[in-house]
C-alpha cells in the first residue's frame, strides 16, 4: 500500500470519524432539546393545575359569600317593612353595611319590577337608573324559577371596567328586588 492510498484510507477514516461524532452530537443536542421542551410542557401543566385549582376555589368562596350577602340583605329588608318597600335611606344603609363586609364586591343595589334603582350603594339619594336591558334583569323577571343569575363578563358602562353580576330574585310587598353584586 503507498503512501497515499494510507492517505486516502486515512482521510475517509477521519471523515467517517468526525462526520459520526456530528451525528451523534446532533442528535443528543436534539435529545436534550426535545426533553427539555416535554419538561417545560408538564411544568407549565402542573402550574396551570394549581392555578386552576386556586381560581376555582376563590371563585366558590366569592359565589358562596356574594350569594350569602344577597341573602342577608333581602332578610333585612324583609325584617324592616311595614308594608311594601323600606325607604331609601334606610335599604341604603342596610345594602352599604353589608357590602363593605365583602372586600370582592364593588358595589350593590336594589332595582324595582320595571328595571330602575331604588337603592345603590354608592350613592345616596340613588339616581333611577334604567336596566330593565340588561340580562339578569330580563331572567329574573321573566322567568318565574329563576332564583339567582350570574352574568358574563362585562364592561361597566359608568367605569369601563370589566366586572361580572351576581343577581338574586326577592319580592318584597309588590316590587321585585334584584340584589347585585360586582
Amino acid at each position: 500500500m503507498t503512501d497515499y492510498s494510507r492517505y486516502r484510507v486515512l482521510r475517509l477514516v477521519l471523515i467517517f470519524t468526525a462526520t459520526l461524532l456530528s451525528f451523534l452530537v446532533a442528535g443528543f443536542t436534539a435529545y436534550q432539546i426535545y426533553n427539555s421542551y416535554v419538561n417545560s410542557i408538564d411544568n407549565a401543566e402542573q402550574k396551570l393545575l394549581g392555578y386552576a385549582k386556586a381560581l376555582d376555589e376563590h371563585a366558590s368562596r366569592v359565589f358562596g359569600e356574594t350569594g350569602k350577602t344577597l341573602d342577608i340583605i333581602g332578610d333585612r329588608i324583609a325584617s324592616k317593612k311595614v308594608s311594601g318597600v323600606p325607604n331609601e335611606k334606610t335599604l341604603h344603609d342596610i345594602i352599604t353595611s353589608e357590602i363593605a363586609k365583602l372586600p370582592q364586591a364593588a358595589a350593590a343595589f336594589i332595582v324595582d319590577r320595571d328595571g330602575k334603582f331604588i337603592a345603590y350603594s354608592e350613592e345616596l339619594p340613588t339616581r333611577r337608573i334604567d336596566v330593565s336591558d340588561r340580562d339578569y334583569f330580563i331572567d329574573l323577571r321573566d322567568d318565574p324559577k329563576a332564583d339567582i343569575y350570574i352574568s358574563k363578563a362585562f364592561r361597566n358602562r359608568g367605569n369601563n371596567m370589566w366586572r361580572f353580576r351576581i343577581a338574586k330574585k326577592s319580592i318584597i310587598g309588590r316590587a321585585i328586588l334584584t340584589g347585585s353584586s360586582q
